[in-house]
């Protein structure tokens, strides 16, 4: 990559910005403020690499970076496993960069025999998923191809998603643990909610990588985000922050607590990442 793709100064000059989306940048009524949409324009302009880093597939992303004004850059999706590169000269408005799979055949067979009446959905890149049974109304986004459940593993897959609904959540937990997966990364949501990647897969190593392509120093790394699919992208940035409606798991491995999504908590801290004095400075 050239300097002129980067940009304009030395690589190492600029910051990398991993930032969560729901729960972080969008609150729970799916709306960005027109506070946050502005912070993240002026982030933008201060040599930095905003990237979206989230657990939803590209087709649920776009809408997002589209609403913030993000036309090219970058983002994570699935958890790590899918990054993409926005391109609006490319159909669709984005480029797949990198994609990373496993085989969840074992991972399918064990929930299926542990929670028989889950919804389970495997990604089917830049188009949806394929499902065993369709999941409710405005769980998914994008098209729901039902497949018979031994279909769901046929290939590699991205990214698999597990949803009990009445199961409770402390339950849900022990279960999946109590299932031993193996070779697989899973974060657990808010609800009965289950998302399983490939091995060694998550937001943080999807931006490791990202920023070694890009050549940003270590030290000039930066992570926001509110759920347990946050914490390794957490662990990763050399300066952290936890919404204030995160979890305690979360919020403990976090530099930083914010406030809450409700209030516009990322706000300040975009701030200060806008403030030319503090380019340097995490």
């Amino acid at each position: 990559m050239t300097r002129e793709e980067q940009n304009g100064p030395a690589a190492t000059d600029w910051r990398l910005v991993g930032l969560d989306i729901d729960g972080t940048l969008m609150n729970y009524g799916g709306e960005i403020s027109p506070a946050v949409v502005e912070m993240v324009e002026k982030v933008r302009m201060c040599r930095t690499h905003v990237v979206l880093a989230t657990g939803r597939n590209i087709v649920a992303t776009l809408p997002v970076a589209q609403a913030l004004g993000i036309r090219r850059g970058w983002a994570v999706c699935s958890n790590g496993a899918v990054t993409i590169r926005l391109n609006p000269a490319t159909p669709g408005g984005y480029d797949i960069a990198t994609v990373r799979t496993f085989d969840p055949r074992t991972a399918l067979e064990l929930v299926r025999s542990e929670l028989p009446d889950a919804f389970v959905a495997v990604e089917d890149l830049g188009v949806g998923f394929r499902v065993a049974k369709e999941f409710p109304m405005g769980e998914l986004v994008g098209r729901q191809m039902l497949v018979d459940y031994e279909q769901l593993w046929k290939e590699p897959a991205t990214r698999v998603v597990v949803r009990a609904p009445g199961v409770d959540v402390t339950h849900f937990d022990a279960v999946v643990r109590a299932m031993g997966l193996q070779d697989v990364t899973y974060a657990i949501g808010y609800t009965a909610w289950l998302d399983l990647t490939g091995p060694g897969v998550s937001k943080g190593s999807a931006l490791e990588e990202l920023r070694e392509h890009l050549g940003v120093d270590p030290a000039h790394t930066v992570a926001v985000g509110d759920g347990t699919n946050d914490i390794d992208m957490l662990r990763w940035a050399a300066r952290s922050a936890a919404m204030g409606n995160a979890p305690d798991n979360v919020k403990a491995v976090a530099g930083e607590v914010l406030g809450l999504v409700a209030d516009d908590a990322l706000v300040p801290l975009l701030a200060e990442l806008a403030d030319p004095s503090r380019l340097a400075v995490l």
